[in-house]
């Protein structure tokens, strides 16, 4: 099984991130900060203020 976590572009209300985790406890913010540790912070932090969960 997998979970995943939706993620809306707050200025581009019709684009969409989809994150998977096959650890299906985590909570969807758990799961969106696992994500964006595996990324440089400053693109990571430039993308998370355009999307919202």
């Amino acid at each position: 099984p997998v979970k995943i976590v939706f993620v809306r572009n707050r200025n581009n209300q019709s684009e969409w991130l989809a994150i998977l985790s096959t650890d299906t406890t985590l909570s969807n913010e758990e799961i969106v900060r696992i994500y964006g540790m595996r990324w440089d912070m400053k693109p990571f932090l430039n993308s998370v203020n355009r999307f919202y969960i």
